[in-house]
């Protein structure tokens, strides 16, 4: 099954590879077409927003790890708002753990539009997300 819609740009944060193919081939599945970026941490991904900001093509889907090195997912997060990066009204930020403590998903909700989905993603998960 394809979802259809108005995601053409997705940017995947992570510093596992492997996470970070298996979620793109699964998005190539359900979302054929879109543009699909990928960066290893936070701080790289602040630079992909920002000139996706210069070319005014940024992501409508962002799926960022919690746990990565040099920024971590929540630390992007608060970043991108306060450089008003994204339009958390265009843009669906999903953040994914494989912790399932209470304070790491507690922690995770540092903005309402931001959505928590534990690791590993599903087909069943983003179809929940992007559908």
């Amino acid at each position: 099954m394809q979802v259809m819609g108005l995601i053409e740009k997705v940017l995947l944060v992570d510093d596992d590879g492997t996470c970070l193919f298996l979620t793109g081939r699964l998005l190539g599945k359900l979302l054929p077409g879109a543009e699909v970026q990928t960066a290893p941490n936070g701080a790289e991904a602040l630079g992909l927003l920002r000139e996706g900001a210069e070319t005014g093509r940024q992501p409508q889907l962002v799926i960022c790890d919690i746990d990565m090195p040099l920024m971590d997912g929540l630390a992007f997060t608060r970043e991108a708002e306060r450089l008003e990066l994204l339009d958390f009204g265009s843009t669906r930020l999903v953040l994914n753990s494989s912790s399932l403590l209470f304070r790491d998903i507690d922690r995770a909700k540092v903005n309402p539009a931001v959505i928590f989905v534990p690791k590993p993603l599903t087909r069943e998960k983003l179809l929940g997300v992007i559908g």
